[in-house]
């Protein structure tokens, strides 16, 4: 029997990865010294060979890009009623959409402008008992919590000061956004549904604001139970860190009014259980 010899060919596979304002009031925003910009880190796919007589498929390169952030300032006066604002606050810019980036910087100047807003006509309704010569102040800042490929989480100190209450009094604020959507994060929506997650907010900040209470020589006793218990609105303003919950409690929340605003980190170990294993938290 004869057997057929065949002939040699060469197969060759290219592999291509892809590449991816009210009645006598004027208002200005102005921009500040841009920060410098945060890293960015492009992840390249490594090279793949195919195997004899198939193609590749092809891979797509992952492109993960951490916001720049540079300060603009909100700043509004009026002399009726008599007071200036002044608030510092981030502008995002480099990111991959320029939707979302769009969406993150608009959430940003609109949330400003609530609490300049607020100020604002809370004064006016106070007006008839307050002396217009005396000038009221809202005076706020800012500082980046995180900033990397995922999240975005400011922290604000806004500080006000009016006529009938000369001591300035300090309110904690916050913003958290998913870069990769330009949604703004809810402190609900980072846990299952269900899960005891605000009683472990609850223990844990009791716990550190107890010690700090200590620290300070200030009876733990004065810890207000009511500014700690496991409500939504007790931790409204929380941030998020590379390994933890930071919670900011204003003035006068949790602690006696004359320490001012403090703040907790509850670690994300402490959290596991009630994390959400599609959220944000779940891959930090």
């Amino acid at each position: 029997m004869k057997v057929a010899k065949l002939g040699k060919s060469r197969i060759f596979a290219i592999l291509t990865p892809l590449v991816l304002a009210g009645c006598g009031a004027t208002a200005t925003t102005a921009t500040t010294t841009t920060a410098p910009s945060l890293s960015s880190t492009t992840l390249i796919p490594p090279t793949v060979t195919a195997a004899p007589g198939t193609t590749a498929a092809p891979t797509t390169t992952v492109v993960e890009v951490t916001p720049n952030v540079s300060a603009s300032v909100f700043a509004k006066s009026s002399t009726s009623p008599n007071y200036t604002i002044n608030i510092s606050y981030p502008v995002v810019s480099g990111l991959v959409s320029s939707v979302d980036e769009s969406n993150i910087n608009s959430q940003i100047a609109n949330a400003v402008n609530s609490w300049a807003e607020s100020f604002a006509q809370n004064l006016s309704l106070g007006s008839s008992n307050v002396q217009t010569s005396t000038t009221s102040t809202l005076n706020g800042a800012f500082k980046v919590i995180l900033a990397d490929s995922k999240i975005f989480s400011v922290q604000f100190v806004l500080q006000t000061a009016t006529a009938s209450n000369a001591a300035a009094t300090t309110t904690i604020s916050t913003l958290n956004f998913n870069l990769s959507t330009g949604t703004l994060l809810s402190l609900p929506g980072l846990f299952k549904s269900g899960s005891d997650f605000l009683s472990i907010l609850s223990r844990d900040s009791r716990s550190q604001l107890q010690q700090q209470l200590s620290a300070q020589g200030v009876a733990a006793s004065s810890l207000s139970q009511s500014g700690t218990s496991p409500l939504p609105s007790n931790f409204a303003a929380f941030n998020i860190t590379s390994n933890s919950i930071m919670i900011g409690f204003s003035q006068g929340q949790a602690v006696p009014s004359s320490i001012g605003a403090v703040t907790v980190n509850v670690p994300l170990a402490d959290l596991a259980g009630a994390i959400d294993p599609n959220g944000p938290l779940a891959n930090p």
